[in-house]
C-alpha cells in the first residue's frame, strides 16, 4: 500500500489485460466417471458435462464463445423431447404426435452434434495454443462425444503435467 491517504474520488485501477488461453482451467474428471454418471442419469450428467465445460472453454477463450442457444436450447429441447414422448405415448396422440416427436428428437440430435463439434473445435484451438501435439478425430468424436472429449482434456492435462 502507499502512503496516500484514501480517496473516495480517484479513478479506480484494474488490469484489463486480457489472460492467454489457458488449458490448466480445466478440470481433469475421470471418463469413466463421466461414462458411469451419464448411464445412471439418462445422459443428463453428459448434457451436464458439456455445458460445464463449454462454460470453461468459453471463460478460457472468449473470442467466438460457444452460441449460449447451444448450451441452453439442447438441453432444453432433449429434455422436452423426452417429456413429449412419454405425453404423446400415455395420451395415444397418433400420427400427429409422431411428427412433432420426430421434429423435436431431430432437433436435439442435430444441435447436439453440433454442439459437441464446437467443443472440439475450441479444444483443438486451445491445445494448439498450449503447444500441445494431441489431435482430436471426428469420427471418435461424433459416435462418443463427451466420453472421448473428456478423455482427450485428461490426455492434455496429463501431458502438460497437471492433473488434480
Amino acid at each position: 500500500m502507499s502512503d496516500e491517504p484514501l480517496n473516495p474520488f480517484r479513478t479506480p485501477t484494474s488490469n484489463l489485460e486480457h489472460r492467454s488461453a489457458v488449458l490448466s482451467d480445466l478440470p481433469y474428471f475421470s471418463t469413466w466417471w463421466v461414462f458411469v454418471l451419464s448411464t445412471i442419469t439418462l445422459y443428463v450428467y453428459a448434457l451436464y458435462w458439456l455445458y460445464s465445460r463449454s462454460r470453461i472453454l468459453n471463460n478460457i477463450l472468449p473470442n467466438d464463445p460457444i452460441p449460449g442457444v447451444l448450451m441452453i436450447g439442447v438441453p432444453v429441447v432433449w429434455i422436452g423431447s423426452i417429456i413429449f414422448d412419454i405425453f404423446a405415448s400415455s395420451f395415444q396422440l397418433g400420427v400427429p404426435g409422431t411428427d412433432w416427436s420426430f421434429l423435436f428428437n431431430w432437433t436435439s440430435s442435430l444441435g447436439l452434434i453440433y454442439w459437441v463439434f464446437y467443443i472440439r473445435w475450441r479444444l483443438l484451438y486451445l491445445f494448439r495454443a498450449s503447444n500441445l501435439e494431441i489431435k482430436i478425430g471426428p469420427f471418435k468424436t461424433f459416435f462418443f462425444s463427451p466420453f472421448y472429449l473428456s478423455y482427450k482434456i485428461n490426455e492434455a492435462l496429463l501431458e502438460s503435467g497437471r492433473r488434480t
